[in-house]
């Protein structure tokens, strides 16, 4: 299992588009991709559940995979984070 923590920076949050590009950048993975935010954590590849969490600029949220792939998921994870400058 692997789990990295990111603190959001964009003045919008984790809003739509982000949670789009993870869902793409996640969805050939076969490991299990969850996010924790604000005392919940949802299924890091489905992009209403992603927006539910209402994570926010300032907002830290933590990222957790775990499968086959795990190492290829985080790698994923990182390089949307970076894209998305948190």
């Amino acid at each position: 299992m692997l789990e990295e923590r990111f603190v959001l920076k964009d003045s919008m949050g984790l809003h739509a588009r982000p949670a789009a590009q993870l869902m793409m950048a996640l969805k050939d993975i076969q490991s299990a991709v969850t996010i924790s935010g604000n005392g919940e954590q949802v299924d890091g590849k489905d992009v209403i559940q992603i927006l539910s969490l209402g994570c926010v600029q300032g907002d830290q949220i933590t990222f957790t995979a775990e499968g086959p792939d795990e190492e290829k998921a985080m790698e994923a994870v990182r390089r949307v984070m970076k894209e998305l400058d948190c």
